[in-house]
């Protein structure tokens, strides 16, 4: 069985810089925020379009992404009962999960690829180029896609050159950074917010958040 104690290891030191990092922006850079981007509602004044092949792989990409983050995370929950009962601890633990969160990724982001192109059939062109516009302007989901990245290339860099598995373990390490992060946009989102508390307390401007300017 492949350990990944090296790649999460690896994957968990890069996310707690982050949280500090972001954790101190909050006090230098008040200001910015992530928005959540155009409604479903809103009309688009859109400047130049984007082009159609463009627009499709940035959506299957954005929707086989969260399907393999959602397939990870979703079976490597429900398989952490079965391995604890059957006394799998510590390295040993993380390893099995591994490997049913690399499966998992696979399902999660086949069953969103195909999710996807029925979807795009249904809305045409219009669709995939509407739908890439949106993500291109939510900064909370350039966020996530950006963090998820960075922690899949962490993990795959580890478990290839950690591991010394090869591409296996590389895609072991890459499927679990993957995963964490989520958890890493989530504790983010967290430090900001509280960093932005308290730099409302202490600075005078309480009641002011989510609404700071940078100056």
């Amino acid at each position: 069985m492949v350990i990944l104690y090296e790649p999460i290891t690896a994957c968990s030191a890069h996310i707690c810089f982050s949280w500090a990092y972001a954790f101190t922006q909050c006090f230098l850079h008040p200001g910015e925020m992530p928005n959540s981007g155009p409604t479903e509602e809103e009309d688009l004044d859109v400047p130049e379009p984007i082009p159609h092949e463009r627009a499709v792989t940035e959506v299957y990409l954005h929707a086989m992404t969260r399907g393999a983050q959602a397939g990870s995370i979703l079976v490597s929950v429900l398989a952490v009962p079965v391995c604890w009962k059957r006394g799998l601890r510590g390295r040993l633990l993380l390893g099995r999960l591994g490997q049913i969160s690399l499966v998992g990724s696979v399902l999660g982001g086949a069953i969103m690829a195909m999710g996807t192109n029925q979807k795009l059939k249904e809305s045409g062109a219009w669709g995939a180029y509407d739908r890439a516009y949106r993500l291109r302007n939510n900064a909370g989901q350039k966020t996530l896609d950006a963090l998820s990245y960075t922690t899949a290339a962490v993990g795959l860099f580890a478990g290839t050159v950690l591991l010394n598995k090869g591409l296996y373990g590389g895609l072991l390490g890459a499927s679990s950074g993957l995963s964490l992060g989520v958890l890493e946009y989530v504790g983010l989102t967290m430090y900001q917010n509280v960093g932005l508390t308290v730099y409302e307390r202490y600075s005078g401007r309480a009641g002011t958040h989510g609404n700071l300017k940078k100056d």
